[in-house]
């Protein structure tokens, strides 16, 4: 019983950073697009490593919603929603996801003097099958075996009835 509860929490990860290694000038950002979607948002978090050079830089990580982001890159001064928040030295980090949907994840350089580089592997990581529960597709899959099943009981009613013929006649 003990080996069997584990299977049925597995857990998926999505990489969105595999090792990379970004420059980021003074005050600027780079940005990564990507989607959670509604299967995949039950105790999700993103996580992973980062190392800045020069070493003791400071590097910001943000996760926004997209349209929050669409928003903040076409006016700064408008008041977005921040999902996530790390700002980090050269460590490992995580933080909660509650939400779904588009995200852009901003590793940014602000307040730092200099340009930094930023090694990063970024993973997003959830529990559960991560397979989606979607009532319509439930149903069309119920539609299918049910004509399954009459096509099936025609054949073999048609069958039925000329085996009958050929005995009678």
């Amino acid at each position: 019983m003990l080996m069997v509860f584990p299977a049925l929490t597995i857990a998926g990860e999505i990489l969105l950073i595999n090792n990379d290694s970004l420059y980021i000038p003074v005050g600027e950002y780079v940005v990564v697009h990507f989607g959670i979607p509604p299967a995949q948002s039950e105790n999700t978090e993103i996580k992973g490593t980062i190392r800045t050079y020069p070493s003791m830089q400071k590097v910001e990580l943000l996760l926004l919603h997209l349209d929050d982001y669409y928003r903040w890159v076409h006016d700064p001064q408008w008041d977005v929603d921040t999902l996530g928040y790390v700002s980090s030295l050269s460590d490992s980090f995580s933080f909660p996801v509650d939400a779904f949907g588009s995200m852009s994840l901003i590793i940014s350089n602000r307040g730092n003097l200099t340009g930094s580089t930023a090694v990063c592997s970024v993973t997003v990581a959830f529990t559960g099958s991560g397979i989606p529960d979607d009532p319509l597709f439930d149903a069309l899959h119920i539609f299918l075996v049910l004509l399954v099943i009459t096509a099936s009981a025609a054949v073999i009613g048609a069958v039925y009835v000329e085996i009958r013929k050929k005995r009678k006649g």
